[in-house]
């Protein structure tokens, strides 16, 4: 059973600007697409879970051929473990950065997350050969993993809070599709340069993909520091006849 509109628990009180955005406009999914703010936060998305599912699909591979390459016995074994880390701290993830979001804000968070990921996806590949640690394999595995996770708490908070509750079922449907696109760049983006270099285990040919998501984490970060709550220069009752909005400076 829903509780009525405008309920909130006792001694609520919001912590951010971003909050109180949302919840007083309530934008249908075709108000929420005339705003830059969805196409913002929707690029995002693509950019922080491009890394995290490429990663999915080649740690696998990418650890068991840097591992053999510098004659670390059981390769698959260290590889197949840190997937499991992997899975465990991308649970933890979105527990994690869901509280920090309610402390700091969402797009605060999306920033900070965002960066960090891109500095990780830049470390596992040269760190990572240099050293031939397996230790710190599973270590970067289990922080990739727990940024991920994070995703799946992060943006569809964010998009309630700048679009409103009340449709936020449906609006994050629309911002839920950056995922699907990141599902088929990712994983193709590190298919393709492993294939084009055939049967070769030699490591080098994972650098250019994890130096591409690291990239594209990083332009997630600034894309989100450009990403301000939506604010109405109209009054709400005219949202749905004229809506015109613009960023918080």
């Amino acid at each position: 059973m829903n509780p009525p509109e405008g309920y909130v628990p006792a001694g609520w009180s919001t912590h951010s600007n971003e909050h109180t955005q949302g919840e007083s406009m309530n934008l249908s999914s075709y108000e929420m697409l005339r705003t830059h703010q969805f196409y913002l936060i929707w690029m995002t998305f693509i950019f922080s879970a491009l890394s995290g599912l490429m990663v999915i699909y080649c740690i696998r591979l990418f650890g068991t051929d840097a591992l053999a390459y510098h004659n670390v016995n059981n390769p698959g074994l260290v590889a197949g473990t840190a997937m499991a880390w992997y899975a465990i701290f991308n649970g933890l993830g979105r527990i994690v950065w869901g509280v920090v979001s309610d402390k700091i804000g969402r797009r605060i968070t999306i920033i900070i997350l965002t960066a960090i990921q891109g500095i990780i996806m830049f470390m596992v590949y040269h760190v990572f050969i240099v050293y031939a640690s397996e230790f710190g394999f599973i270590i970067s595995a289990s922080i990739i993993g727990f940024n991920f996770g994070g995703n799946f708490a992060l943006f569809p908070a964010i998009t309630a809070d700048y679009f409103g509750n009340k449709n936020v079922g449906t609006n994050y449907g629309w911002v839920f599709s950056a995922y699907g696109i990141a599902g088929i760049v990712g994983p193709y983006l590190a298919g393709y340069f492993k294939d084009s270099a055939q049967s070769t285990t030699d490591p080098s040919v994972w650098m250019v993909p994890f130096i591409i998501a690291g990239v594209s984490c990083i332009m997630g970060s600034i894309i989100m520091v450009k990403c301000k709550p939506i604010v109405l220069k109209n009054k709400i009752k005219n949202i749905k006849n004229n809506p015109v909005f613009s960023s918080t400076n």
